[in-house]
């Protein structure tokens, strides 16, 4: 599967796709949807382990064209989740959030002005997935304050 708007881009748009080890499973499934669509994904086990894995993921972070937080309720106070979405917004990166309930982000403390939601299950129909990485695509075209 792939996305309209990946044929006319000269490189691969780069998603860093930051997650709770709760949600693992779900954020697998969107790394997958992307790079079948052309994107350059990474989340935290594409990177190393030991002290370098902090250097590898504050470089990953640097690198990403959007950065991608999958908020869900049993991820929206996670530490790993909180610092990297912080660390993005500190370097002025495109986020959008993959939100499974919109209102676990009445309890995200970092402000978010849009986002795209998602069931569990959604990324399983094609159509629904072809929407996901366009509207990805999308967020990365717009402007961003």
């Amino acid at each position: 599967m792939t996305s309209p708007m990946s044929r006319f881009r000269k490189k691969p748009m780069k998603v860093f796709l930051s997650h709770s080890y709760a949600d693992i499973r779900m954020a697998r499934q969107i790394r997958n949807v992307l790079r079948n669509c052309g994107f350059d994904v990474k989340m935290h086990e594409d990177l190393g382990f030991g002290e370098s894995s902090l250097q590898q993921l504050r470089d990953e972070i640097e690198a990403c064209d959007m950065f991608v937080p999958l908020i869900t309720p049993d991820s929206v106070h996670d530490s790993w989740l909180l610092q990297e979405t912080g660390a993005a917004w500190g370097l002025y990166k495109p986020i959008l959030p993959v939100v499974t309930r919109r209102d676990t982000l009445n309890e995200f403390p970092i402000a978010i002005s849009r986002h795209v939601a998602l069931q569990p299950g959604d990324l399983n129909k094609k159509e629904t997935a072809e929407r996901f990485a366009r509207d990805i695509e999308e967020a990365l075209a717009a402007p961003h304050a």
